[in-house]
């Protein structure tokens, strides 16, 4: 897998800023249950846990858990963090914020499809998602690639 290299770096995406998206949460949000589906290196995990969420981040790279396990814990942050495939994750509880961020392209369309669904199942009443995606409109779809059948609004 490309992450396992790449995320041996520090703050591949971003310089370890969050997501603007993720920082507007605040303005709706301001504790209460995370879950960030496809976390990386944590970037917009930790954003959420030092704002007051507890946050559960869920990515399939080692080397992306390693890093954010690592981080939590110097940082003393409550973090709870899930080694798997996302759409293999037991969404045990209702999410206050559910993240999804630039990750869905890597799943089949039916797949990313579902995982919407289900976030939208277990999100609570007054909760939240955020989820950002490529198109096939976008640089990124246009550079070739991996593309076929997977998610691409």
């Amino acid at each position: 897998m490309i992450y396992e290299s790449l995320y041996k770096e520090k703050n591949v995406f971003g310089g370890g800023e969050p997501e603007y998206i993720v920082k507007e949460i605040l303005k709706y949000k301001q504790g209460g249950l995370a879950l960030d589906l496809g976390a990386g290196q944590g970037r917009n995990t930790f954003f959420l846990a030092r704002s007051g969420f507890k946050v559960i981040a869920v990515d399939s790279s080692m080397a992306g858990t390693e890093t954010i396990r690592e981080e939590a814990s110097a940082q003393k942050l409550s973090v709870e963090i899930n080694k798997e495939d996302i759409t293999k994750f037991n969404f045990k509880n209702e999410y206050d914020v559910i993240l999804v961020i630039f990750t869905l392209h890597h799943l089949l369309d039916a797949d990313a499809r579902k995982l919407i669904t289900t976030i939208q199942e277990r999100t609570s009443i007054t909760g939240l998602n955020a989820i950002a995606a490529f198109t096939s409109d976008g640089d990124f779809f246009k550079s070739g690639g991996e593309t076929k059948d997977k998610f691409y609004p």
